[in-house]
């Protein structure tokens, strides 16, 4: 007797065509998996079925998520290179409505808010860092720079007692204590407290010890130079 074709079609009955446990034995799969399969083919084709619906929305979503991203990206891009300010505004936040939980609608609001200063729209920039920083986690490394932010328009909005707490914040972060130091001694020189501000930078003088901040420690003390001789 001849051998069978590897491509001879073979003949399967109707009755078995719907067999998993059949095609399952083929497989040379235990005993006791083709036993389960039987029993449980309704629940098995539910799990299949449920798995590539799976599969198919996440794949749906992954592709919809990275078209949001470059188009929020590329809106950004437009939004930023607008040279009339209101109108850079408004599309600013355009983005961040448009292309919500992206990198993009984050900066929308950070950059919409730098312009808000700049225009005298004081308080909705404060507004909008203080909302962009309660989202914020304080590892992020916008955290910063949102936060250095909230100080500067709290001080130009004449909030002292506001931006010193933020300032303080500033100060201790790595990298921006110059910026907390200044910020400080800024707004006690705005109230009339020399003597504190005088305080303030000798309390900063006190941490600039690396020869690459010998420049920053000249300007300390001129700063506190100057203090001392109008007290």
């Amino acid at each position: 007797m001849s051998e069978r074709s590897a491509f001879e079609k073979i003949h399967v009955e109707e009755s078995e065509k719907g067999d998993l446990g059949g095609v399952l034995e083929q497989l040379n799969l235990p005993p006791a998996v083709v036993t389960f399969v039987r029993e449980n083919k309704r629940l098995v084709q539910i799990c299949i079925a449920a798995l590539v619906i799976i599969v198919v929305a996440w794949s749906l979503y992954d592709s919809y998520r990275h078209k949001n991203i470059e188009e929020g990206s590329s809106a950004l891009s437009v939004a930023v290179d607008i040279e009339d300010p209101q109108a850079k505004i408004d599309q600013l936040e355009s983005v961040s409505s448009k292309y919500p939980r992206t990198a993009s609608a984050l900066w929308a609001k950070i950059n919409a808010a730098h312009e808000m200063i700049k225009t005298g729209q004081k308080d909705e920039a404060l507004t909008i860092y203080q909302d962009v920083l309660a989202d914020l986690d304080e590892s992020s490394p916008l955290y910063p720079l949102v936060t250095l932010s909230l100080a500067q328009g709290q001080e130009i909005n004449g909030n002292y007692t506001e931006a010193a707490a933020e300032f303080e914040k500033v100060k201790n972060i790595e990298g921006y204590q110059d910026a907390g130091y200044f910020g400080l001694a800024r707004i006690s020189e705005a109230q009339g407290d020399n003597q504190k501000a005088l305080e303030i930078y000798e309390e900063y003088l006190t941490t600039l010890m690396n020869v690459a901040e010998m420049n920053q420690k000249s300007l300390v003390e001129e700063k506190i130079a100057r203090l001392r001789a109008v007290l």
